[in-house]
Order: structure tokens, then sequence, then C-alpha cells
């Protein structure tokens, strides 16, 4: 059974959507890129790739964000048995929301950052992996 997460949708210059997501499938954990070149895109990913980004870049949450964080249902089980879920949020203050991911490790606090980060981070360490196996 495959299980997916989206981390970013956005829209290209010319309209066209793009996106991306982490797919976990018999074959493992991998990031899927549609949209933004002239074929999809799938970049397998080493374990704990997912956490060591999250580990580097996300935080702990604020104080605004806590009921929500603590509120959302697990979308996606790694390898490590920790939770990755996303969700999207407006600050008071501000007038476009943003999507987040929320990274719940078994033993710790839960972590998150903006989607838009870990995805890039993701195809970086994707692709580098991609180039290594050849």
């Amino acid at each position: 059974m495959t299980e997916r997460i989206l981390l970013l949708e956005t829209h290209q210059a010319d309209g066209k959507p793009a996106r991306a997501w982490l797919e976990q499938s018999a074959a493992g954990l991998g990031l899927v890129r549609e949209g933004f070149g002239a074929e999809p895109e799938f970049l397998p990913l080493v374990l704990g790739s997912v956490q060591r980004v999250m580990l580097r870049y996300g935080g702990p949450p604020s104080e605004e964000l806590v009921s929500t964080v603590l509120e959302l249902a697990p979308e996606l089980t790694l390898e490590d048995q920790s939770t990755l879920a996303s969700f999207r949020f407006r600050p008071r203050y501000d007038v476009i929301a943003k999507d987040y991911l929320v990274w719940r490790p078994r033993d710790a606090a839960p972590r998150l950052e903006l989607a838009v980060s870990v995805a890039a981070a993701l195809t970086h360490l994707g692709r580098a992996a991609r180039a290594l196996a050849r």
C-alpha cells in the first residue's frame, strides 16, 4: 500500500500546477516532483533523510501553533515509527496561509518547518543520492 503526504503545491509562471510529495511504498520512501520540469521526477531517499532535515531545519512550535500541532492526526509513518503531518496555517497578522510540516519523533518533542524548505532540502538530498547510485 502506498502512503503519500503533500509537501508543496505551487504554480509555475505559465499557470501550470507543480507539486511535490513524499511517497512511502514497498520500494521505500521517495520524493515525487511533478510539474517542475518536462517529466515527473522520482527521487528515492536514503533512510533517515526526512528526520535529518527536520532535525536540521525544524524547530519547536510557537505558542500560537501548539494546539494545532497537538490535534493533528499522523499522515505518514516513517521507518523509525516517527510521523510526519502537514497543515496550513495563517497567523492573524498575515493574509497568506503557509504550509507547514510537523515531525513527531517517538521520544522527543515535535518539530515543525515550512513545507517549501523541507521540499527543497529533500530534493537536494534525493538528487545527490541518485547521482551517487549511478
